[in-house]
């Protein structure tokens, strides 16, 4: 059977050994652990800024949803302005013609000259 003394002995030498062999291995294990914690501190930052950019980048995407126009509207609204041209240049073209023949029938333009106006 081990006398105290032995077993004092075996305590200090497993002390020495657990001191000098593995409590410096627990604290290269307890660095490398916090050096992962820090890197991924980092990773969730980046990701942070990168979620922080797609909601400025949504947020623009959605003020030009709601602001711009379908080809379908904008040639629906151009056909409409074509027909309103239309329109007001075929009442401008009577407007000129009738123009024409009240001069015409005054004596301020020749025959000829009302013939030029409303051909044109």
């Amino acid at each position: 059977m081990l006398e105290e003394r032995d077993l004092q002995l075996i305590k200090k030498v497993v002390h020495e050994v657990i001191e000098e062999d593995v409590y410096p291995h627990f604290v290269d294990i307890y660095d490398r652990f916090e050096n992962i914690d820090r890197r991924f501190d980092a990773v969730d930052k980046r990701f942070d800024a990168v979620d922080e950019h797609f909601e400025r980048v949504e947020k623009r995407l959605s003020v030009i949803e709601t602001t711009m126009v379908t080809k379908d509207y904008l040639e629906d609204r151009l056909a409409d302005f074509k027909i309103t041209l239309k329109q007001s240049g075929g009442r401008a073209l009577r407007q000129i013609k009738t123009m024409a023949t009240a001069l015409h029938t005054h004596g301020s333009l020749s025959a000829h000259q009302v013939v030029e106006i409303t051909s044109a």
